[in-house]
C-alpha cells in the first residue's frame, strides 16, 4: 500500500447463528445480533540491509554492486520468510483447549480432525507442521495403507502430501537468531479449514536505496549500498482451528 493510506483487515467473526423452534404464526420471537466482526490495521515497521566493502575489491572486480543487491534480496527474502513462518509458533499458547489434543495414533488425531471439520463447518481441511512433525504422522500410517502417491509424495517431499483427504502442508524450520537452535515445536501440527489463509502480509511504501559508488566519498575509500522498507506482518486466526502435539 502506499505510504500514508491505511489498509484495513476485516474479521468476520461467528459464522453461525442460532435456529431455535417456536410454536408458528407470530412474529414475537427473540433476536440475535449478528457478530459484525473486527476490523484491524497492521502494525508498521521499518528495516534496514547497509552493507559495504573495500574499494580495491571493486576495482579487481572480486565484489560489485549488483552482487551487494543480491545478497541484500536474498537475505530480506529469507528474515520475511522467517517471521511468517514464526507466526505459527506464537498462536501456540492461544489455542482453545476443546481444540487442543496429544496422542500418537491416527484415531486420536482424526478425532480432533473430525472435531475442528464439524465445528468450523470446513468441507476440507489442512494440516500444517514442520517437516519433522509431519514425518510423525506419516510414522503412525502403517506402509502397507500408504496408496502410491502417497509413497511418491514422501519420497520427493518427505512428507505422504496427504492424509484421509486432507491436505498436509510444510512449515519449513528455522532457527531461533544468533544460534543453531530449532525455533518451531517438531511435535505439534495445527489443523485449520482448507481454505484459510491466515497470514497477513503488506508491503507499505517504497523501498528506499542509498549509495555509495565514488572511493572517494568515505573516508576509508569502502563502497556501500543502503536499503530500508516498510512492511506490516500479523496472523488472523480463524474462528475455528487446533493443534495436535504427538506424545
Amino acid at each position: 500500500r502506499a505510504l500514508g493510506d491505511k489498509t484495513a483487515w476485516y474479521s468476520e467473526g461467528k459464522s453461525y447463528v442460532t435456529v431455535a423452534s417456536f410454536a408458528g404464526n407470530h412474529w414475537d420471537t427473540n433476536r440475535e445480533a449478528l457478530d459484525a466482526g473486527a476490523e484491524f490495521t497492521l502494525p508498521k515497521e521499518w528495516v534496514y540491509i547497509h552493507i559495504y566493502d573495500e574499494l580495491e575489491r571493486f576495482l579487481l572486480n572480486i565484489v560489485s554492486l549488483e552482487r551487494l543487491t543480491d545478497v541484500i534480496y536474498r537475505s530480506f527474502n529469507k528474515y520475511i520468510k522467517e517471521r511468517i513462518y514464526m507466526q505459527f509458533q506464537n498462536i501456540m499458547d492461544v489455542v482453545p483447549a476443546e481444540f487442543s489434543a496429544k496422542g500418537n495414533s491416527e484415531e486420536a488425531l482424526g478425532a480432533l480432525c473430525d472435531l475442528v471439520q464439524a465445528a468450523g463447518g470446513y468441507s476440507t481441511l489442512t494440516i500444517a507442521g514442520t517437516k519433522a512433525a509431519l514425518r510423525k504422522l506419516g510414522a503412525i500410517v502403517p506402509d502397507k495403507y500408504f496408496a502410491d502417491s502417497q509413497r511418491e509424495a514422501k519420497a520427493s517431499t518427505g512428507t505422504i502430501g496427504e492424509w484421509e483427504g486432507n491436505r498436509l502442508m510444510v512449515i519449513p524450520q528455522v532457527l531461533k537468531a544468533g544460534t543453531f537452535e530449532l525455533a518451531l515445536d517438531n511435535d505439534a501440527v495445527f489443523i485449520m479449514g482448507g481454505d484459510v489463509k491466515p497470514i497477513k502480509l503488506e508491503w507499505i511504501g517504497d523501498t528506499r536505496t542509498q549509495e555509495v559508488r565514488d572511493g572517494r566519498v568515505n573516508n576509508d575509500m569502502s563502497m556501500e549500498l543502503q536499503v530500508q522498507t516498510c512492511f506490516g506482518i500479523g496472523m488472523m486466526l480463524p474462528e475455528v482451528f487446533g493443534k495436535f502435539t504427538f506424545a
